[in-house]
């Protein structure tokens, strides 16, 4: 699970946030965002720097903040009443803050994975509620559900009531970090049953739309299937019609053409004879001259 930049401001407020080593009101040593270093061995691993200059630290500068911790463990130096700025000039070193968003990185996937155990529904509750419950499991130890004190709590979590747990998350602590660690625990479980609610309206929303949906889906298919079939038979009309014009243009055309054949045929009579050579020949619209008659030819006087 991915912190955000809000949950990882909210866990730095109410754990609080130190580059340097200091003893918690246990006297366990502590850096970062409330992460708990059990031997110097995991101190040494940690990517210390020089206040000042940034220089990595060695190891064996690690080791001597260490032990000037126990040294003020064994005095009983430590408790609610010792802040961590008591222990700020202790030494010099101090944890970049890509090292302590990294270390808190890791504190977080360790307590998702164990309230996923405890929790099969935890991934499906809303990040409210699992902001919450991870800042529980990081305050009360990554098991805290299976005591018997937060059974009430864990069996409204198993039913996702969270408005009854935002009632049951209190920390039991006392005085001003106690009750603002309480405070934050409700408001977020608050949220959470807020969310719940709109999601459930929104999926009962979305499940009527997706009812409605599929019943204009069936209905449009049923309409679509009628349409085809009407198509079809408008179709199967079409054709008939069309067969029935082209048979007729071809008639038409046939009789067309026999017409046509018909008023190009020449007479079927004699031919005319042809004007016998040197005859002349009268134009047309003339009047064809009398030829006289041999006889009249022979008697008539000569001029």
């Amino acid at each position: 699970m991915i912190i955000s930049n809000e949950f990882r401001q909210a866990l730095g407020s109410l754990r609080g946030r130190q580059g340097w080593m200091f003893l918690d009101s246990v006297g366990v040593v502590t850096v970062g965002v409330g992460h708990r270093l059990h031997g110097v061995e995991e101190a040494v691993k940690l990517p210390f720097v020089r206040r000042g200059s940034r220089e990595p630290a060695a190891r064996l500068d690690i080791e001597t903040a260490w032990n000037r911790l126990a040294q003020l463990r064994s005095a009983e130096q430590f408790g609610r009443e010792f802040l961590p700025e008591f222990y700020r000039d202790v030494t010099d070193l101090w944890l970049p803050e890509e090292a302590i968003d990294a270390l808190l990185q890791a504190d977080v996937e360790e307590v998702v994975a164990s309230l996923r155990s405890v929790l099969p529904e935890f991934d499906a509750y809303p990040l409210a509620a699992r902001e919450a419950l991870i800042e529980m499991a990081l305050h009360h130890g990554s098991g805290f559900l299976l005591d018997e004190r937060w059974a009430p709590l864990r069996h409204a979590l198993e039913q996702q009531d969270h408005a009854a747990a935002a009632s049951l998350c209190g920390s039991g602590e006392a005085g001003r970090r106690g009750e603002e660690r309480t405070l934050w625990r409700s408001a977020r479980f608050r949220r959470a049953a807020r969310d719940r609610e709109l999601d459930q309206s929104i999926q009962q929303k979305l499940s009527a739309l997706m009812q409605s949906l599929s019943t204009l889906a069936d209905t449009a298919r049923v309409e679509l299937k009628k349409i085809e079939m009407h198509i079809g038979d408008l179709a199967e009309d079409l054709v008939h019609k069309a067969k029935d014009l082209l048979d007729d243009l071809a008639a038409q055309a046939e009789a067309a053409a026999q017409a046509v054949k018909t008023h190009q045929t020449p007479p079927t009579g004699p031919p005319a004879e042809a004007p016998a050579a040197g005859a002349s020949v009268a134009p047309a619209g003339s009047e064809t001259p009398v030829e006289a008659s041999s006889a009249d030819d022979a008697g008539a006087p000569m001029s």
